[in-house]
């Protein structure tokens, strides 16, 4: 059968999809409105590939358990993309120190309640997936242990009652970005449409025509498949097919600095403090940091379909100078107690992403629903031939990539390989 599908979000979750949909004998045309794929939130971010740590305040453990399984696939399928050697390239974090702070919305106990789930989560896997057990090429026997006393006085300084070290890491996302995007335009099934802004998709009857701005004329095109693969304009383009927006659909801007470390922080853990409005430092090994202070690097919030315009130049890497300055001098003097010497660290860059959640309130809240991150993946279908993914975070979005890939190929009547 021969059809016609189109991608719409060429970050990691849409390329990584026309990648699974060409070896599956598909062409895919992949629609962006940046001129280049993977260049928004799947770059600006810190990488951090989730064990589900970060979830603890919900009351079950079943956002840690898709963050789990997302986190476990991720090197398989990302360096069946892009080749081994392409992935040995990356460079990854130290592993992450989980802080306390003093002003956490859950203490030592709990927090340890929610770590030994998974833990529990993750041996299951061992017990009934062995060759499953990849976290990054690695097979720890233990996700997480207490922090001793000696490891939590190099805290001293800050705010930090207690903590524990993990084994999560983060990957340097301009490099998988740069690797990914190599090969998605070097790949000939792959039609890219970059500088496409997509407004909406019509159902014709006989196929999806999918319309928007590019490069300052209308566009149009009709295709028998369409997926969704947006982000932060997800919500807006369901709308134009008539799936109503979530209750609590929420867009955050969130800005990252991109730092060139002391020589005496390079190689020490990186950190995540917890739980509420805090942040997190990214140190890899290559020398550089990845810093992002909550309160100082959340510039926007919306409950609005798209994000506001003025978020378009940080999403693609070219903040407004002024904004620039206040976030770099807050987030530096922010994290200067957890790393004496932070502050004169080389700024190499400045960006922001956007973020894509339900909730009403910040996540300082116990209540709020940004401690869940669950209900993800393939949301809504429209007769067979339009699909809605929420990728959820960029730890699942290869995950996604590869089971939406088999079901646009069933819908297809295309064979698997």
């Amino acid at each position: 059968m021969n059809c016609t599908v189109a991608i719409v979000g060429g970050g990691l979750f849409g390329s990584g999809l026309a990648l699974e949909l060409v070896r599956k004998g598909i062409a895919v045309t992949l629609i962006d409105r940046d001129v280049v794929p993977v260049n928004r939130a799947a770059r600006r971010n810190e990488g951090k590939v989730h064990l589900g740590f970060v979830y603890a305040q919900e009351d079950d453990a079943r956002t840690a358990a898709v963050m789990l399984e997302g986190a476990l696939a991720f090197r398989r399928i990302v360096a069946s993309w892009i080749g081994n050697e392409a992935w040995r390239s990356i460079p990854s974090s130290t592993p992450y120190h989980y802080l306390i702070h003093r002003d956490s919305i859950l203490d030592a106990a709990r927090l340890a309640v929610h770590y030994a789930a998974v833990q529990r989560l993750y041996e299951e896997t061992a017990a009934s997936d062995p060759q499953g057990l990849d976290y990054l090429g690695d097979r720890p026997p233990r996700l997480w242990r207490p922090l001793d006393p000696a490891e939590v006085s190099a805290y001293r300084r800050a705010s930090v009652q207690s903590g524990f070290a993990t084994v999560e890491r983060a990957l340097d996302t301009d490099s998988l970005c740069d690797q990914l995007a190599a090969v998605v335009s070097a790949t000939p099934a792959i039609r890219w449409v970059g500088g496409t802004h997509v407004e909406g998709v019509t159902n014709t009857g006989k196929g999806f025509e999918v319309y928007g701005g590019r490069m300052g004329e209308r566009w149009a095109e009709r295709f028998d498949f369409v997926v969704n693969a947006a982000w932060t304009s997800r919500v807006a383009i369901d709308r134009s097919v008539g799936i109503v927006p979530p209750k609590g659909h929420l867009l955050r801007l969130k800005y990252r600095v991109i730092v060139s470390l002391p020589n005496h922080l390079r190689g020490l853990s990186s950190a995540t403090i917890v739980l509420g409005r805090f942040g997190d430092v990214v140190i890899r090994g290559d020398g550089t940091g990845c810093l992002s202070w909550y309160p100082a690097c959340l510039r926007g919030w919306s409950d609005a379909a798209e994000p506001p315009a003025e978020w378009e130049d940080p999403c693609r890497g070219e903040p407004a100078t002024v904004d620039a300055e206040a976030v770099v001098h807050a987030t530096l003097a922010a994290f200067e107690p957890y790393y004496p010497g932070l502050s004169r660290a080389a700024v190499l860059a400045v960006d922001a992403g956007g973020i894509v959640a339900r909730g009403a309130s910040d996540i300082d809240d116990p209540g709020s629903r940004l401690h869940s991150r669950h209900a993800i993946g393939i949301l809504h279908t429209v007769e067979k031939g339009y699909l809605s993914v929420d990728q959820g975070k960029w730890t699942t979005a290869p995950l996604f990539a590869v089971r939406v890939g088999e079901m646009v190929a069933q819908m297809a009547g295309v064979g698997n390989d």
